[in-house]
């Protein structure tokens, strides 16, 4: 006898749809409440470094950066920011080389900036910090998710 199957079409329509509701209201909660967010995570990391002495981990790397905010919150909030879009972008086309281009893709925009900022701390060229603003400018904005949805969008019609 064939199984029956769990969900009809409807039902799992009806779930990505609302998947993606809650994509795009936590997208636009996380942009909204960036100082908020940046508020508690530097109360968790400060919680969490009595426990396991991160705080001087992250100490040096400011030192060493030179940034206004501390570097592990703001790690924390661009990784937020990055797995959402990246869900979104996943659960969109539900293909693994897409998700696999898309994580490949925010990582390298994360690891860059990283780096942008490390080299620029370390050697002073202000126009390496230029670069690694515009690239983090750039990773928190939607327009990564514009140009990953259209490309992907292309190739799904050739």
């Amino acid at each position: 006898m064939l199984a029956q199957k769990p969900f009809n079409y409807l039902q799992v329509q009806l779930f990505r749809w609302s998947m993606y509701t809650i994509l795009v209201v936590a997208f636009l909660l996380v942009g909204a409440y960036e100082v908020p967010i940046k508020k508690q995570l530097s109360d968790y990391t400060l919680t969490l470094s009595n426990f396991i002495h991160l705080q001087e981990i992250s100490y040096a790397l400011d030192s060493i950066l030179k940034l206004h905010n501390p570097t592990l919150v703001n790690l924390c909030y661009r990784l937020l920011h990055a797995c959402i879009c990246a869900s979104f972008i996943s659960l969109y086309f539900r293909k693994k080389y897409v998700t696999k281009v898309t994580l490949i893709f925010y990582s390298l925009l994360l690891l860059l900036t990283f780096l942008l900022y490390f080299t620029a701390g370390v050697t002073q060229l202000s126009f390496l910090r230029i670069v690694a603003f515009r690239i983090d400018t750039l990773l928190i904005s939607p327009m990564p998710i514009i140009l990953l949805f259209a490309s992907f969008r292309f190739l799904r019609q050739l």
